[in-house]
């Protein structure tokens, strides 16, 4: 590897030395495309190397030394990187030993959060998630998160949310649902920021889709109540969190749930996602607009849930909507059905 490094650098002086000397245009436009190829290939190398010395690292440390904080910080943003330096930090034993680590009672809080942090992205790949449970350490995750501190444990729903996606469905919870259901909810009560209480609300959106029992305990402990004051906290509030908090919505309201979602301010809150609006995440916001609507809908169907909208101003929200021509025409149909419910019930004059 280190000798392909050094002819690849060599290489990239060579182009350089003559571009800056080249006069046809045309030439220097293929040397220029051409060193950002290698110039890319170059950095993938480098990289490589740093994950392959970080994991033999991890095989040879002890928990008492002062690079392993360091060591774990460069190996997250090393991971972010894609899937193949994940593949190699799980063929070099980089995953076996940071579970080892968690294991290690002297561990601080500090290092196990990082710790977690590094598993939950190798979980986010399909040979990381499987090696995991193939060493029979998920219940080892499962006691993190209900027995650690507030960050560890978000940290821990981190892993579990990669565990649940639906998408991949690796594990389910069966007769710990209710448990870890609870103790996720006391880390959306304790979340101070916007990190945190997205890794706890990700854990929880996908429990409540792939356990049908999860609404009924969300109810019992006022989940939503908890949610929206979590929401409406400084620094706790964007466009993922939202995604999240209305998966668990969509599945309270499917459920019947609505006096709950009235009581508790749910409503209140999906009325104000109608709002959301960010150029750098347009298409999230697009999707939470039209999943608020579809939310809204459903407990407009009810009763009850119409009388809310149309108590709580609904009606003007909707209808500044549904006169802004960059709202998503999905989100426009529902709103219009709302919208005809509440002027026959209410006989407003339509304003469209």
């Amino acid at each position: 590897m280190k000798s392909f490094l050094s002819k690849d650098v060599e290489t990239v002086h060579r182009i350089i030395f003559e571009l800056e000397s080249e006069q046809h245009c045309s030439e220097r436009l293929a040397a220029f495309d051409f060193l950002i190829v290698l110039l890319r290939k170059i950095i993938h190398e480098i990289l490589i190397i740093f994950a392959t010395i970080i994991s033999s690292y991890l095989a040879e440390c002890t928990n008492q030394d002062r690079l392993l904080v360091i060591a774990l910080e460069h190996l997250i943003h090393l991971m972010l990187f894609g899937d193949e330096i994940c593949h190699l930090i799980i063929q070099h034993g980089g995953l076996d030993s940071l579970l080892y680590f968690c294991e290690v009672s002297s561990i601080t809080n500090g290092t196990l959060r990082l710790l977690l942090r590094c598993l939950a992205i190798l979980c986010g790949n399909y040979q990381g998630a499987l090696k995991l449970l193939t060493l029979n350490k998920f219940d080892l995750i499962i006691q993190l998160l209900l027995t650690s501190s507030i960050a560890c444990s978000a940290e821990a729903a981190g892993i579990l949310t990669q565990l649940t996606s639906p998408d991949q469905n690796y594990v389910r919870l069966g007769n710990m649902m209710p448990r870890i259901v609870i103790r996720i909810l006391e880390i959306v009560d304790k979340s101070k920021l916007a990190e945190s209480l997205l890794l706890a609300l990700a854990a929880l959106a996908n429990i409540t889709v792939q356990e049908t029992g999860t609404i009924e305990i969300l109810y019992e402990q006022n989940a939503i109540k908890r949610i929206v004051q979590a929401y409406k906290r400084p620094k706790c509030h964007n466009v993922f969190i939202q995604e999240q908090l209305l998966t668990v919505f969509i599945s309270l309201a499917n459920g019947a749930y609505i006096e709950a979602l009235i009581s508790q301010g749910g409503i209140d809150l999906l009325l104000s996602l109608l709002a959301t609006s960010n150029p750098t995440y347009a298409n999230y916001c697009m999707r939470t607009q039209i999943r608020a609507t579809q939310c809204l809908r459903t407990i407009a169907n009810h009763g009850i849930g119409l009388k809310a909208i149309h108590e709580m101003n609904g009606y003007r929200m909707i209808l500044e909507v549904i006169q802004d021509n960059d709202a998503p025409l999905a989100a426009k149909s529902n709103l219009w059905w709302i919208m005809e419910q509440l002027e026959k019930k209410y006989h407003f004059e339509s304003a469209v």
